[in-house]
């Protein structure tokens, strides 16, 4: 969770008339996730997906922010617009921290998936949230930091990569070649 202070400032606000006002907001300490559940916030009203999407607006970017918001007093949703270029800093710098110590080197190999999908799926709170059922991952994961979440996701996949079954055929053969040999190191024929 990121804890921003905002300290006590005095902001212009347009109005609707096209005149401008100023108001004095007090302190107020805002707590932030950024987490699965955030994202399901945020898609729900923007009908778009969050993850890896590079053309968001500032108006979008600044509605994530208040749909990070998990403070557990009312917000102003005016203090949002009052937030300076260092408060967006501290939160995109949380944002793309991964929170976890753990390191998965990406694949460049065409059709290996990145995060347990397809490569150009588009990874929405719902792809995740099928990918949490498929590995059996607890719901409780979607309040974790999102990059810790999709950083399991990515072990469950390599995981489940490395365990893959061999073809039948494969097997036989292999089973074969392990009996010739012990038969030959027995002196054996059967």
């Amino acid at each position: 969770m990121l804890t921003i202070t905002v300290p006590a400032r005095e902001f212009a606000v347009e109005e609707p008339d096209g005149s401008i006002t100023f108001r004095y907001m007090p302190e107020v300490t805002l707590q932030l996730e950024h987490s699965l559940l955030s994202v399901k916030k945020w898609e729900s009203k923007w009908h778009i997906h969050f993850v890896g999407n590079e053309s968001l607006t500032p108006e979008q970017s600044l509605d994530y922010i208040k749909c990070m918001t998990v403070s557990p007093a009312k917000v102003d949703p005016e203090i949002y617009k009052a937030l300076t270029d260092k408060e967006f800093k501290m939160v995109t710098d949380y944002i793309k921290d991964p929170h976890t110590a753990t390191k998965v080197k990406e694949s460049s190999k065409p059709g290996i998936r990145k995060y347990g999908i397809s490569p150009g799926e588009i990874l929405t709170a719902e792809v995740i949230y099928y990918y949490m059922i498929y590995f059996g991952i607890p719901f409780e994961c979607q309040k974790w930091h999102l990059e810790q979440l999709l950083t399991l996701i990515k072990v469950c996949a390599l995981k489940e990569t490395k365990q893959e079954k061999k073809p039948s055929a494969q097997l036989a053969k292999e089973y074969a070649q392990l009996n010739a040999a012990r038969r030959a190191a027995r002196h054996t024929k059967g």
